[in-house]
């Protein structure tokens, strides 16, 4: 709960800081980010350290939270466009299938 209202601080801060962008609304903001910062990741290593106190002992469920602790978000980006036999195709109807692309090669 504390962490909802100063986040909510911070994105007043933010907003202050956009509208009058003086000096001191700037070190006002980053100050505070800069320390909400920190606690969060004090409070989220806390968590971890926690968590893993509590598996202590079951390797499958101590392997997941390290897992989902390192585990990266994968970013797929779509196509939406390619460049077959040199012409550069945009619509996505007009797209090649896996066995057609085979047939090419």
């Amino acid at each position: 709960m504390a962490f909802r209202y100063s986040i909510r601080i911070k994105n007043k801060l933010y907003k202050y800081y956009l509208n009058r962008p003086i000096v001191n609304n700037t070190i006002n903001y980053k100050r505070y980010r800069n320390k909400l910062n920190g606690f969060i990741n004090i409070a989220e290593k806390a968590y971890y350290q926690h968590e893993l106190h509590k598996q202590r002992g079951k390797l499958k469920k101590t392997w997941k939270i390290v897992k989902g602790i390192i585990r990266k978000k994968v970013v797929v980006t779509a196509i939406d466009q390619l460049l077959i036999e040199g012409k550069l195709t945009h619509n996505k109807n007009t797209f090649p299938s896996y066995a057609d692309l085979l047939q090419l090669t």
